[in-house]
């Protein structure tokens, strides 16, 4: 069993009997959900090529500078050391990088996809030795019922315990591995008092070290091109009214939908809009406290209410528990979305943009895929249009990078960055 400081397994090319030389110290990725990657090359005549160190359940299109290639066939089988490998075969090579949409890993019992942050977190446990229980993480599903992630993991030295902070944390989440628990950061029920009777030492802090008003979340990541698809920007007006415009950014490329972006955001904001307490104490041992528990705090040293468990270190020793745990100060602020942004190609065959003849028609969509009709769609910051009853909107322009800002009843405003 690998420990949580080990790496992770991941083999290269130059691990595999026949690889294309200048690829030898490429990652053999692990693949789970839907994502979008570059693959690995095995042989010199560009027809061979690796997606994914295991076998997948699907890959649904092969494109060669942006454009969607016809010629390809998945082929899952066993490399030459005897490990299934995922990999694409070409009817002839590309004249460019390739980038390929996978779906990746299946669960080895019950075959489903591999896109739940709990099946992933448990999945790699699994791959490093560990023999974690069926109801894992059961924590993410209870919160997160129906988060779909998409993620590659392709950097060899990275930790089994960074691998797993990678899934859960950007969800604003705490996790233990052993047993291994996680659920989402934020105050709940409490689990335990504490107070003069169980509390050997106590000591609060007055913190606003991670204070933010506004929060841009960027998410869809593509692992061919190396950056967030989309992004959007969440508010806590009252406090920025209260504190000034403190921006912080979000890291949860993962994240797949821009509803469940949107909802992670919200949450994350709420936590970190307002100032707090973080306390750190020393309590008996018999107290059932873990990482994401909530603690009711009633001791005449710190400042009372309901406080969330960081971090815990057990002294068996002495027979007591070591915490850390943040409380707020006041209640949730409101929190509202004000810009939602996507980045589109127009190569890619979404058909959200198309250019001819000096004309780019652009169709313009909810979060849901739902065409707007009606939208005023301004390009550039100049001229502005009309959305016709397909979503659509045309405007004569050169080729590049554009912006769009869209406007519609009863949807917050939103920018699109777009290359036609």
């Amino acid at each position: 069993m690998r420990l949580l400081s080990d790496p992770l397994p991941l083999r290269v090319a130059a691990d595999l009997p026949r690889y294309r030389a200048e690829a030898a110290a490429r990652v053999l990725p692990w693949v789970y959900g839907r994502v979008t990657l570059s693959p690995v090359p095995l042989d010199d005549a560009g027809l061979d090529w690796l997606v994914a160190d295991h076998p997948v359940v699907a890959v649904e299109a092969v494109r060669s500078a942006g454009k969607a290639l016809d010629g390809w066939q998945l082929v899952q089988r066993l490399d030459e050391t005897g490990r299934a490998i995922a990999t694409v075969r070409l009817t002839r090579a590309p004249e460019a990088e390739l980038a390929v949409q996978v779906v990746g890993r299946r669960d080895d019992t019950s075959g489903a996809l591999l896109e739940h942050p709990a099946a992933i977190a448990a999945d790699l446990l699994r791959r490093c030795g560990w023999s974690p229980a069926a109801d894992a993480f059961q924590g993410l599903r209870d919160d997160f019922p129906a988060l779909e992630l998409g993620m590659v993991f392709a950097e060899r030295d990275t930790r089994v315990r960074a691998a797993i902070a990678q899934v859960i944390e950007p969800l604003g989440a705490v996790w233990v591995a052993d047993p291994p628990t996680a659920r989402r950061r934020a105050i709940g029920v409490p689990m335990a008092r504490l107070m003069v009777l169980n509390v050997e030492r106590i000591s609060a802090e007055a913190t606003a070290g991670e204070l933010a008003t506004v929060a841009r979340a960027a998410f869809g990541y593509d692992w061919a091109t190396g950056g967030a698809r989309q992004a959007v920007t969440v508010s806590a007006p009252d406090a920025v009214q209260s504190y000034g415009r403190l921006e912080v950014e979000l890291d949860m490329g993962a994240v797949r939908t821009a509803r469940d972006a949107l909802a992670i955001a919200q949450a994350r904001l709420a936590m970190i809009a307002r100032p707090g307490w973080t306390l750190r104490a020393t309590v008996d041992a018999y107290l059932a406290i873990a990482p994401g528990d909530t603690v009711a705090v009633d001791h005449p040293r710190v400042p009372a209410g309901s406080a969330l468990v960081l971090s815990t270190a057990r002294d068996r020793g002495r027979g007591t528990l070591d915490l850390v745990a943040w409380m707020p100060a006041g209640s949730a602020p409101r929190i509202e979305m004000i810009q939602r942004a996507q980045a589109v190609d127009a190569a890619r065959p979404d058909d959200s943009v198309t250019f001819r003849d000096g004309v780019a028609t652009f169709t313009i969509s909810d979060p849901a895929g739902n065409h707007l009709a009606g939208a005023a769609v301004t390009l550039d910051g100049q001229e502005t249009r009309e959305t016709d009853a397909l979503g659509r909107v045309q405007f004569r322009t050169e080729r590049g990078a554009h912006s769009l800002s869209v406007y519609m009843a009863g949807y917050s405003p939103f920018d699109i960055e777009v290359v036609v």
